[in-house]
């Protein structure tokens, strides 16, 4: 279920939504297990007008995108085009169009197609496939679903925040540092560095990633901060996108 209302805060449209006594909602209770705040809803199933000021809408199996994967492909397919499973994400309704045939055929090659079993192995295989495609050298992650214990990888102390030599002939990743919220490598001549900025100790981690990065060359630093600005495509800049401006 998604919410959106112009001029109200977060907490006024979730009292509104969640504080009723007329029962609107009560319906839709049932599916809530969890709650987060978005700025826009693009996605559209049952749609409803509160008091004139806040709009609901749920989402219907019909929106939510499904992982499927392509098998058996032609042995004749290199790396280059696709890898040994191709995986991709249809819109529900579609899925199962293509579910029911069983098959798709890929060049001359009829092949299997399934649905994923499990969401975060497929966005795994996604990211194996991505980083082949795009013949990447290194992948820095956040919130990865998994990592190997060697020296490919790095993860901070958190588990959140990853760095992965990927390449077709890797460099190790050294010098390595698991911060708490960061994780630093030296790949190649690049000092690079992979975060997760948690917003219960968001300067903390800020000042640890400059204190550690000063005076040391040619640095990368990338991630998920948990930040907004129109700098770069959202639609508010907020107090810990004014940090980084």
């Amino acid at each position: 279920m998604r919410s959106e209302a112009k001029g109200k805060t977060y907490s006024e449209v979730l009292a509104l939504i969640t504080r009723r006594d007329d029962g609107q909602l009560q319906d839709l209770s049932r599916s809530v297990n969890k709650r987060r705040q978005r700025k826009r809803c693009k996605n559209e199933g049952e749609h409803r007008v509160l008091d004139g000021v806040a709009e609901v809408r749920a989402l219907s199996e019909d929106s939510k995108t499904r992982v499927l994967a392509i098998s058996n492909l032609d042995t004749l397919i290199t790396s280059e085009d696709l890898a040994k499973v191709a995986i991709i994400g249809l819109p529900s309704k579609d899925a199962d169009v293509v579910l029911g045939k069983g098959k798709i055929k890929v060049g001359w090659t009829v092949c299997k197609i399934k649905e994923k079993d499990s969401q975060p192995r497929a966005a795994k295989d996604l990211l194996l496939q991505t980083v082949k495609e795009l013949k990447s050298d290194l992948a820095i992650l956040s919130e990865q679903y998994k990592t190997d214990d060697n020296e490919f990888w790095a993860t901070d102390k958190t588990g959140k925040a990853s760095l992965w030599a990927c390449g077709d002939d890797p460099s190790k990743l050294c010098n390595v540092l698991a911060g708490s919220g960061f994780v630093r490598a030296r790949a190649g001549y690049l000092w690079v560095y992979s975060c997760y900025l948690a917003l219960e100790s968001y300067t903390r981690i800020i000042e640890d990633i400059a204190e550690d990065a000063r005076n040391r060359g040619t640095v990368l630093i990338a991630g998920d901060f948990n930040a907004w600005a129109h700098e770069w495509g959202c639609q508010v800049t907020n107090a810990r996108g004014r940090i980084f401006l």
